[in-house]
């Protein structure tokens, strides 16, 4: 397992009445796993039965341990805010920052329904991306020219602004945090930042 601890995101331990409880007094697990414990569970069987029973009821307990790391998450961002230090928002800071490898941590809403358009010019090749915040407006491409030719564009892809930007994290090795809409710091998140925020290596 070494080099495997760091990609351990949390361990649940699940037994019959006090059965667990023992066995995490024995300290018998590695300490790179104890300190990855997130909680306990109770259950009623020891077979198969029991490793369906603690899946089915990790999901409370699992979604408790995300909000925490959420509220973790924004609160190191406003802190960074607030001392104008490692950190920037809004969306054109942020993609600038994340083509120059600024960033360290990219901060996402899910709340954001934005799309974004590829158009492509029918004769020299030559690509555009257009961002579209309103859901509910249409994209016109007779209404779009190449700006190197002045030829027509043609939509050639479209997809969503928050799977966009974290693939572009991704392809790059950036960390990504997808901030939900469930707790009051998320919600503030999104009303204040737009959404879009990030915890940078360096300014």
């Amino acid at each position: 397992l070494e080099g495997k601890y760091d990609k351990l995101k949390g361990v649940i331990v699940g037994g019959p009445g006090q059965t667990k409880n023992d066995f995490l007094a024995l300290e018998a697990l590695d300490y790179r796993i104890r300190e990855k414990i997130i909680g306990t569970l109770d259950l009623s069987y020891t077979d198969e039965s029991g490793i369906r029973e603690i899946i089915q009821r990790s999901d409370d307990l699992l979604r408790s341990t995300e909000l925490m790391r959420e509220k973790q998450v924004i609160s190191k961002f406003m802190t960074e805010v607030a001392k104008d230090g490692l950190s920037t928002y809004g969306q054109g800071d942020v993609e600038e920052a994340l083509n120059k490898g600024q960033v360290s941590v990219l901060i996402l809403s899910e709340g954001i329904a934005w799309r974004i358009i590829k158009v492509k010019c029918v004769n020299c090749g030559e690509e555009q991306l257009f961002t579209i915040k309103d859901p509910k407006q249409e994209f016109d491409e007779n209404k779009v020219k190449c700006a190197k030719c002045s030829s027509p564009m043609e939509v050639v892809e479209e997809s969503d602004y928050l799977d966009h930007l974290l693939e572009n994290a991704h392809a790059g090795g950036t960390e990504t945090a997808v901030i939900s809409m469930d707790t009051e710091e998320g919600q503030q998140f999104y009303n204040s930042f737009c959404g879009i925020g990030a915890m940078l290596r360096y300014k």
